[in-house]
């Protein structure tokens, strides 16, 4: 009778979002921890307007994940 061994990988993601300095997070893109940015943020950083940043988010240029409560976060490391 053959022996049949099952492997079971969970697993789990992080963000810290803190009123009072950045939010970090795990970027899988990226593989490390990120700040990260909401689009109002990043468009500041960058000097452009939300709806260029929207555009580069569609075109894929930056990295971003949705934290929960429905909030879209840019990965920092991914604009620079």
């Amino acid at each position: 009778m053959k022996k049949r061994t099952e492997i079971v990988i969970e697993t789990h993601r992080r963000i810290q979002i803190r009123r009072d300095g950045p939010v970090t997070g795990w970027c899988p893109e990226c593989a490390q921890q990120v700040e990260w940015l909401g689009p109002e943020q990043c468009a500041q950083r960058l000097g452009v307007s939300s709806p260029g940043v929207y555009r580069s988010l569609d075109a894929g240029k930056f990295h971003c994940q949705e934290a929960p409560g429905g909030r879209l976060l840019i990965c920092v490391k991914s604009v620079q």
